[in-house]
């Protein structure tokens, strides 16, 4: 009787159950000689993936399987399909591993349409460090998101859609458009510069221009009404009341505008001493004019002022002015002469 040993390498086709598969394994069983006697040991072919041999216990056919790593039977095509078809598939765990998965062998073919659902997944079953290798969750296989931009409550942990939606909600709020694929109305750099620059609008000022305008401000000689010289402003310098005047000369002192609005009139209040003071009241008795006669004072260091007046006729103004016309006059002045209107008045000379 012949010894013969047996060792069947699968065709390279797909395990499909298929009844070619199996007339390829029963041919090449069918070379062993009539009667023949099948050794049971394998040595030396090395137990790999697809390689069959005939048990002579039980006259079987095992298959080696790379998964169990043990001898399997392996009896008919019908073992296959049966494993193929049944709802759902078996497989144990860790057994689909990268050396059963021949490259880009996952298509869309291979699996039906929404067949993969989130109910197919248990909970953590596909993870990065273990099931994915890197790049294989690309754009495409995660699909596309819609953000939504009025999601409230945003938080740093979250479902990639409401991340992205609560990212987009912020950039609406920073551009304050209505929309946050709006372009903005300007960007951060520009408004830092905007921020930075000395003359940001059109006809603003600048500092050097602001600078400028004060300097020539400071240099206006009765700038809000106050005036400065060397020597007295007395018949030089036309101003009105209540302007002032500082004389800058060595021994100069305060000037100011007592009456008019020319260049006299200019009385010194510095803290002279008083050289004299006259009091009196001028009565226009049913004129319109009159004057009074004082002593002799310097009328460039004289001020005159006018105490108060009063009227026979309460039912009527006044109306009553008074100036210094000379050295020794007063003179009054009044609306109208159908009344009696009296002046008081004061002047001091300064020495």
């Amino acid at each position: 009787m012949t010894s013969q040993k047996l060792g069947l390498t699968l065709p390279d086709k797909q395990l499909n159950g298929q009844t070619g598969l199996m007339s390829a394994i029963l041919a090449d069983l069918l070379t062993l000689e009539h009667g023949a006697t099948v050794v049971t040991t394998i040595e030396p072919v090395a137990p790999h993936a697809g390689l069959i041999w005939a048990n002579p216990d039980d006259d079987s056919v095992q298959v080696w399987s790379d998964i169990a790593e043990d001898w399997v039977p392996f009896s008919t095509g019908g073992d296959v399909t049966a494993h193929i078809a049944s709802s759902p598939a078996t497989h144990a765990a860790g057994s689909i591993t990268d050396t059963h998965l021949a490259s880009n062998s996952v298509t869309s073919g291979k699996i039906a349409s929404d067949a993969v659902v989130a109910g197919k997944i248990a909970a953590g079953g596909v993870s990065a460090s273990n099931q994915l290798a890197a790049g294989v969750a690309d754009d495409t296989a995660v699909g596309n998101r819609t953000v939504d931009q009025t999601l409230a409550t945003p938080a740093n942990t979250g479902p990639l859609t409401s991340l992205l939606s609560w990212i987009a909600g912020r950039i609406k709020a920073i551009t304050g458009e209505s929309d946050w694929k709006t372009t903005p109305q300007t960007t951060l750099a520009a408004a830092r510069a905007h921020h930075d620059s000395n003359a940001p609008h059109s006809g603003h000022e600048t500092p050097a221009g602001a600078q400028t305008k004060v300097n020539a401000h400071a240099a206006l000689n009765g700038a809000h009404g106050v005036y400065s010289g060397s020597g007295s402003p007395e018949g030089v310098v036309a101003a009105s009341p209540p302007a002032i005047y500082i004389d800058s000369a060595s021994g100069g002192g305060i000037w100011r505008k007592n009456s008019g609005a020319g260049n006299t009139g200019w009385v010194r209040s510095d803290g002279m001493r008083i050289k004299s003071i006259q009091r009196g009241t001028l009565v226009l008795d049913h004129v319109t004019s009159g004057t009074a006669t004082i002593t002799a004072v310097d009328t460039a260091k004289s001020e005159l002022r006018l105490l108060g007046s009063t009227t026979d006729s309460e039912s009527v103004n006044h109306g009553v002015r008074i100036k210094l016309t000379n050295s020794t006059t007063i003179t009054g002045e009044a609306d109208s002469s159908q009344r009696t209107n009296r002046a008081s008045w004061e002047v001091t000379e300064w020495e």
